[in-house]
């Protein structure tokens, strides 16, 4: 394998097949989902680099109604209700890898999606 370090993000390749595992997980745990814009999206982050590689996801976690990136948010996001929606979040993440590890039928949508993105990509 060859790494290059460098700054350049790239952009977000959303697996659909992966996000509705785990927005099923979310709402078995009591988590309202609603869906992201079809475009848009703020900031970068280098699991655009991840997803160019291998199915991934980028979901945000609602935490009352602070907006991200402001003191108001920074201290419900380390009080104890914030503690308890990371805890309800990271749970829902593990139950999504249970579910690529157990369920033959989900690892095959998610892989046949990238698969299918990533075949488009080297068209064009």
């Amino acid at each position: 394998m060859d790494i290059t370090e460098g700054l350049i993000y790239a952009e977000r390749n959303n697996n659909k097949a992966l996000a509705g595992l785990f927005a099923r997980n979310l709402e078995d745990l009591g988590i309202e989902v609603n869906d992201p814009p079809e475009k848009g999206g703020v900031g970068s982050s280098d699991i655009g680099n991840v997803s160019q590689m291998t199915a991934a996801i980028h979901p945000y976690i609602r935490l009352g109604d602070a907006t991200t990136h402001t003191p108001e948010f920074a201290a419900l996001a380390g009080s104890e209700e914030g503690m308890i929606e990371l805890n309800r979040a990271a749970k829902a993440l593990a139950l999504t890898a249970y579910d690529l590890c157990t369920d033959k039928e989900a690892l095959r949508e998610v892989r046949s999606e990238f698969d299918q993105w990533k075949a488009q990509r080297n068209e064009g």
